[in-house]
């Protein structure tokens, strides 16, 4: 596949990550996929929440939690691929971690989504099983049982995701204060107000063997990180936010429904 040769692929991964940097290259290079390793921020090593750009009180007030440091370094590392996108006018870029899983149907589905005709900003490649869980709708067939589908909700998972130039200005602009890891704003698009899709089934996954490089001890723990009079507003801003998120969702969802289906009708 050529066309492959002219996506520009980033690989995120910590600087001595060695074992995570071998096998990943390895599987590229088996198929014959370029790329490219991008140093990972590493959040474990310094407290990233001092960055001016976190937005501690809205996440502890939303959430009740921090984000951690290494969830940060995960958000700032992708901002930084976001900026040399923009800066070097990639038409759209490929970016992977380093513990990612690419199916042996990887560049076939994505050169059926280069032949299409269809608009979108940011494609997610997300393999979870809970998928199948969420509320989502067929926008464009690429290839016998491969679509291209809308989901009404906000699933983790940034392993592996296509981004357009246009995408990438809009992401980078919802980063400049952040209080949600990087992988759910990419499924928020009603933050964003970027056309985001999700290729089902899966054509790209993560490994298992290797253990997280972002889980700290405290991560999902029911402790608070509350401070002061955040104590007392914490459940009424919960409640609020909790509602506006579903209505968020909800109307996202259902604004594309009648261009969805016709979208999908023309595709088959």
């Amino acid at each position: 596949y050529p066309l492959m040769k002219q996506i520009k692929t980033y690989v995120i991964s910590l600087l001595d990550e060695k074992k995570r940097r071998e096998v990943v290259a390895a599987r590229l290079k088996a198929i014959n996929h370029e790329f490219v390793f991008f140093d990972a921020i590493d959040g474990r090593s310094r407290n990233l929440r001092n960055d001016l750009s976190y937005s501690g009180v809205k996440r502890r007030l939303f959430f009740g939690k921090d984000l951690t440091s290494p969830e940060l370094g995960v958000m700032f590392s992708n901002k930084e691929i976001l900026k040399d996108i923009i800066k070097n006018n990639y038409r759209e870029a490929l970016v992977f971690e380093d513990d990612v899983i690419i199916k042996d149907n990887f560049h076939f589905i994505l050169s059926k989504l280069y032949a299409s005709d269809i608009s979108w900003g940011l494609i997610r490649f997300l393999g979870k099983p809970k998928m199948a869980k969420y509320r989502q709708r067929k926008i464009f067939n690429l290839d016998g049982p491969f679509n291209l589908v809308r989901i009404g909700s906000s699933p983790g998972g940034s392993y592996a995701y296509i981004i357009s130039q246009e995408g990438a200005k809009k992401l980078l602009k919802s980063m400049d204060k952040v209080y949600l890891p990087s992988d759910i704003l990419m499924g928020s698009p009603w933050i964003t107000n970027i056309e985001v899709m999700v290729v089902m089934p899966t054509i790209a996954s993560w490994d298992n063997d290797f253990p997280s490089a972002i889980d700290s001890p405290n991560r999902y723990t029911k402790k608070k990180d509350l401070k002061g009079v955040e104590v007392f507003i914490y459940p009424i801003s919960r409640l609020i936010f909790k509602i506006k998120i579903a209505l968020q969702k909800r109307i996202y969802f259902y604004r594309y429904y009648f261009r969805d289906k016709k979208t999908f009708a023309r595709s088959l």
